[in-house]
């Protein structure tokens, strides 16, 4: 049976009340899935680094291995997304934006 993983990406500068309640309707609409939330480290525009977005994103229940860094939100070719979703063939890729 295929494996089941929710992607929520997003710029979350910063993460707030509202990423975690979606992040939240995310896992109990699919909770046989992994709900990964990604984010990229990029700071040209935008102040939040990576690590403080992972940090407040945890504050909010998303479990650190579960934030990944990323540099393209939207493809499961990027290397952290491919390693969790593992053969594509063998996955149902679903995608949360808010």
């Amino acid at each position: 049976m295929a494996k089941t993983i929710v992607i929520f990406p997003g710029g979350f500068h910063p993460f707030h009340a509202g990423h975690a309640s979606l992040y939240q309707q995310a896992k109990e609409n699919f909770p046989d899935a992994t709900v990964l939330v990604c984010a990229t480290n990029v700071q040209k525009d935008r102040p939040f680094p990576f690590k403080l977005k992972q940090k407040l994103a945890q504050l909010s229940g998303v479990p650190p291995k579960d934030f990944l860094e990323v540099s393209r939100q939207f493809s499961i070719e990027d290397p952290a997304v491919a390693k969790r979703i593992g053969d594509p063939n063998d996955a149902i890729v679903i995608y949360v934006r808010s």
